[in-house]
């Protein structure tokens, strides 16, 4: 160390002294052959000093690369050799960069980190019963991963690297210290705080949000490409730890109080959920057809604890399971759920899905709703399926009061073991047992639609789509079970807001747990607008996607996963 830092100090004096004899060379209007030659020696040192002194700049950086390169490697083979972790699943992430460092021209480019593989990694590991903490290869991976973050905050400390280096630094940082502690997440959590606020509060990355999102200046037609890759980095780091923080199930206080950026005097950007940062959507699985994998007229989607996606296929009479990556896992369409009483076979022993939810043991309660062929007359079933997807129970069949109009709907309040199913204007109230607790008839403004949806926030209290807005439902007046039958008059759940459009048209509905926020879906806008516990807007989303209706949920990582019908895609935004 002692012999860098004299080098370093060598090498600086060499370039400021190499500067003034550079600048006189240049002052030279007609220098002979001998001042051009010195010239042009001068040139070629100063570029040599430069390109020796952003390597001794960047050997933090590309120490922390190796390190969290080998920790990584680590860490899948703990995984493989505990039988929890296929092997073919690690990506050559860096199969070409580690191999073509050097600390001569050193570019930001040349290191690059793969997050997705990092949360990838993490996600499977999250899932694991038990994490083997003894095993040596996991031991040896947590010290590798140890040095690539003290490396990567020495790095993002050294403010001699250009900013681009040092949000790459930052990126290290954050991805090691979250596998260090990946069986530690509240660790890794306190921690990841503080690297967000300090990465957010960077100067520099200031400056480009707010030459990118605040008011017109001159400086936002320079530099863009530059600015934008800045922009992007520091937002890719906001997004994968606000996944983490989803996947890991630690940290609520800290998705509600996000550090955001601001970019003028009356505006912050969010760099996870601000419609100026967003992509539309990430990605989306599922196309039209009958075939087992396909959809025909996907009408709801939930998720699990392990991050699959149980949708209502309602056209293919099925509920469909998809991984978390859009495969096909399995498929329910049981006949034995269903009873004839004496209608057409055929129609009634077919599923015809219209609501999907699932509860914190990942058991899936369904709705299933059709007109009979015979008598006109709407047939409503409630089903409640195990983990594994066995019969567990069913409600409604034969029950008047419950099949006089299209069952719409069906949510879980997973606190407090009850399920909520719409028909037309009433809400009947089951536990998570199939016993009918009471049922309330909605009246005042509220008119459904076809596309009404509803949620329940973690305080209990009950959300509908309506036809132009939302309404809302108290918890105590939706768990009243005083009486078995009862009228509640339910308010306006959304505060008034120049950014909500007037021809408001909400579908879906859900709530996340987690930030305590409420997301719903606009058919007007084709747009995600999110608003808070007490109905105050927060912000809107595009997702430039066609879509006239269909059920949301919140996805394992903290996305939204939405069931367009209109498509028949489940979009992940």
């Amino acid at each position: 160390m002692a012999s860098i830092v004299a080098d370093t100090l060598r090498l600086t004096f060499t370039l400021l002294l190499n500067k003034i004899r550079g600048k006189v060379a240049e002052n030279l209007e007609h220098g002979d052959v001998s001042d051009e030659r010195f010239r042009d020696f001068i040139v070629r040192e100063l570029t040599d000093i430069r390109e020796k002194l952003e390597g001794l700049c960047k050997l933090d950086l590309i120490a922390s690369a190796n390190f969290f390169k080998d920790g990584v490697s680590l860490m899948y083979h703990s995984f493989a050799k505990s039988g929890k972790c296929s092997p073919s699943i690690q990506t050559e992430v860096y199969k070409e960069d580690f191999d073509n460092i050097s600390l001569v021209n050193t570019d930001a480019t040349n290191i690059e980190l793969d997050e997705w593989e990092v949360l990838h990694l993490m996600s499977d590991g999250l899932q694991f019963d038990k994490i083997d903490c003894q095993d040596k290869f996991f031991l040896e991976a947590k010290e590798f991963l140890k040095k690539a973050a003290e490396s990567a905050t020495k790095a993002f400390s050294n403010e001699a690297l250009d900013i681009y280096d040092r949000v790459l630094a930052m990126k290290f940082r954050v991805a090691a210290t979250m596998l260090q502690f990946i069986d530690e997440p509240e660790v890794a959590v306190v921690l990841c705080k503080n690297y967000l606020e300090q990465l957010n509060g960077l100067p520099e990355v200031r400056e480009a949000f707010s030459v990118r999102f605040g008011r017109f200046n001159m400086r936002r037609l320079f530099c863009e490409m530059r600015r934008e890759a800045l922009i992007s980095a520091v937002v890719s780091i906001n997004r994968i730890m606000w996944e983490y923080l989803h996947l890991s199930s630690k940290g609520d206080d800290f998705l509600r109080h996000w550090p955001q950026i601001p970019v003028d005097f009356s505006h912050k950007i969010h760099p996870v959920q601000s419609g100026e940062v967003c992509r539309g959507y990430f990605w989306a699985f599922g196309e039209f057809g009958g075939r087992v994998a396909q959809l025909n007229g996907p009408v709801d989607v939930a998720t699990n604890s392990k991050g699959y996606f149980i949708v209502a296929d309602r056209y293919n009479f099925q509920m469909k399971v998809f991984s978390k990556d859009g495969t096909l896992s399995h498929r329910v369409c049981e006949q034995t759920f269903l009873q004839t009483y004496n209608e057409d076979t055929i129609v009634t022993n077919l599923l015809h899905p219209r609501s999907v939810d699932v509860d914190k043991t990942d058991r899936v309660y369904l709705c299933s709703s059709y007109k009979s062929p015979l008598n006109g007359q709407f047939v409503n079933e409630v089903i409640a399926l195990d983990k594994e997807g066995e019969f567990r129970w069913n409600f409604g069949r034969g029950q008047s009061n419950f099949n006089q109009g299209k069952l719409l709907s069906i949510t879980l309040d997973k606190n407090r073991g009850r399920v909520f199913a719409l028909c037309e204007k009433t809400v009947f109230v089951l536990n998570t047992d199939g016993m009918f607790l009471s049922c309330f008839t909605l009246t005042g403004e509220f008119i459904q639609t076809k596309g009404s949806h509803l949620c329940v926030t973690n305080s209990g209290n009950l959300l509908i789509t309506a036809s132009n807005t939302v309404f809302f439902v108290s918890k105590r007046a939706a768990n009243d079970t005083s009486f078995k039958s009862r009228t509640v008059h339910p308010a306006r759940f959304i505060k008034p807001h120049r950014k909500i459009p007037s021809t408001l048209n909400p579908s879906g509905i859900v709530f996340n747990p987690h930030t305590e926020q409420v997301v719903v879906v606009d058919r007007s806008s084709n747009s995600l607008i999110m608003f808070d516990d007490q109905g105050n807007f927060i912000r809107k989303i595009y997702f430039y996607e066609k879509y006239s209706a269909g059920g949301a949920a919140i996805t394992k990582d903290g996305h939204v996963a939405v069931a367009s019908k209109t498509t028949n895609k489940i979009l992940i935004m």
